[in-house]
């Protein structure tokens, strides 16, 4: 299985540089075989397989920049078209710009040329990078590729790509009490408490909410700025910072909660929901998306199944919120606002939305 790790790096002004102009160069053949593959398209002729290659002869350029990244460019760039060709409504691919452009590239594992040491990275082109290496990668673990960011506040930062076998790094973690190992849990989605569950409560710190006055005076400087000026980028790096604080204090407790779930239950039910859908009907809006359901319900699961558990979709149309956990009578009276109700059959008091899987 394959498995990510972030890792902050501060590389020096020369490698800043050159990381800089990766970005454009990965940028420049992003457009120009997107022209070549446009205009093939639109005469109705077939898309020849075009390389970075073909252009070093009329940008020199590009041959200061790691060749793979280039290469990881095309491939990308040909899988946008598949994506296109197997779902039209999501358009084509558009041109690139240096403002509306994420700034990362992705280079890959050739004869050792990446290395991970106790306080560095080495890169292709750049050699040794000063990093934070706060996790180490597993053991057996080999790398497979690097993708080098950098986040509207200017941080740098690699992401590294790792092949693991999950027999050798299946983790013991001890069980948080005396709970066997075909323990189970139900969760049910919750906007006020993000998921209701008789065994393991919720406490999600709600980030958005929490930063929005500090996040509205910071946008409301921004706007009285003159677009452009340096107290504008100045400014802009302030509000990004704010944004960055409340990703990371969501991604913190997500994992956090997630971890600690899969180390307590083996067998996993939850809530299969459309969260676009119920922001745009229900008028819930942000506040779907401050909890984050999508990202917990992907930790969920693997780190699920690092450990040999099971996580479990429930279909939307289940009645797990109307439905009793201890008689299994379904209530067709429960409205969508009833955070608890006693079951008027077997008269289980204070019954929680919660039947998924007990």
């Amino acid at each position: 299985m394959n498995r990510s790790f972030k890792y902050r790096i501060y590389p020096t002004a020369q490698q800043a540089l050159l990381i800089t102009k990766t970005f454009g160069c990965c940028r420049k053949i992003w457009n120009l075989m997107l022209d070549d593959k446009l205009q093939e398209y639109r005469a109705g002729r077939k898309m020849s397989r075009q390389t970075p290659a073909q252009y070093k002869k009329d940008y020199p350029y590009l041959k200061e920049v790691d060749s793979m990244a280039l290469i990881n460019v095309q491939l990308h760039l040909e899988e946008a078209f598949r994506s296109y060709f197997q779902q039209p409504r999501k358009g084509l691919p558009r041109h690139k710009t240096r403002k509306r452009s994420s700034r990362r590239y992705t280079t890959n594992l050739i004869k050792n040329n990446i290395e991970i040491g106790r306080n560095w990275i080495k890169l292709p082109k750049m050699g040794k990078v000063r990093a934070k290496i706060h996790r180490a990668l597993p053991l057996g673990a080999h790398i497979k590729s690097v993708t080098v960011s950098q986040d509207r506040c200017g941080d740098y930062y690699a992401g590294v790509l790792v092949e693991i076998d999950p027999l050798k790094t299946k983790q013991n973690t001890d069980r948080l009490g005396a709970i066997e190992s075909t323990a189970s849990i139900g969760l049910d989605y919750s906007m006020p408490s993000f998921f209701v569950s008789t065994s393991f409560p919720a406490s999600h710190p709600r980030p958005m909410k929490k930063n929005q006055e500090r996040l509205a005076r910071a946008q409301k400087s921004l706007s009285r700025k003159r677009r452009g000026s340096a107290n504008y980028r100045r400014q802009q790096k302030k509000v990004a910072r704010i944004y960055r604080k409340i990703a990371d204090q969501r991604r913190d407790y997500i994992h956090k909660a997630s971890r600690e779930i899969t180390n307590r239950f083996d067998v996993i039910g939850i809530e299969d929901i459309n969260m676009v859908a119920m922001s745009r009907v229900l008028h819930f809006g942000s506040a779907v998306f401050d909890n984050g359901w999508s990202l917990f319900v992907h930790c969920l699961t693997y780190k699920a199944e690092e450990q040999g558990g099971t996580v479990t979709k429930v279909g939307r149309s289940y009645p797990s919120t109307k439905r009793c956990s201890q008689c299994g009578i379904v209530n067709q009276e429960i409205r969508l606002g009833d955070r608890s109700w006693t079951c008027p059959s077997c008269g289980a008091g204070s019954v929680p939305k919660v039947g998924v899987i007990t």
